[in-house]
């Protein structure tokens, strides 16, 4: 929270994608260069256990992508949710639209980019496009150009 307090005002993008969501490596690196083009600011919950590898890759992230962004993007283990949502700093949630995360985001008043992963993550992602209007759905396209462009279209929505 000290890096977050430190941001200004909706300047912000939070990403997480819940306790469940698993990620390759190849769509790591391309929400990373998303983030990263974006030139916004972000605070990205990585979980140690999140990254699905094939046998030939690596299955730790380089550190020198991590230490070329660390003044724009922090990276954690683990964030208290709620209150990462309802700090002034924040100006997007990045999410897989798990209910719960679609609900605090809600109550914290953060729009959303959703990439959903499985389940009711798909319904919920297209209610949040298509019918209450409070984020975009990035139709299942994780790559570097559509994140870094769903992000810059939270621009005009009052994100800094």
């Amino acid at each position: 929270m000290a890096w977050l307090d430190k941001q200004q005002e909706k300047s912000v993008v939070y990403v997480s994608f819940g306790s469940l969501a698993m990620v390759s490596r190849e769509q790591w690196l391309e929400l990373w260069y998303g983030l990263v083009n974006s030139s916004h600011r972000f605070l990205w919950v990585r979980r140690p256990d999140s990254l699905t590898v094939k046998d030939d890759e690596e299955s730790r992230i380089p550190a020198e992508l991590i230490e070329s962004t660390k003044e724009r993007g922090y990276m954690v283990e683990w964030a208290p949710q709620e209150e990462v949502l309802n700090h002034p700093a924040v100006g997007a949630f990045l999410t897989h639209s798990g209910w719960n995360s679609t609900l605090e985001s809600m109550v914290a008043g953060v729009p959303m980019i959703c990439w959903p992963h499985s389940a009711e993550q798909q319904v919920n992602s297209r209610y949040v496009s298509e019918v209450w209007k409070i984020g975009m759905d990035m139709t299942d396209n994780c790559n570097r150009s559509t994140v870094e462009k769903s992000i810059r279209d939270h621009e005009i929505n009052g994100m800094s």
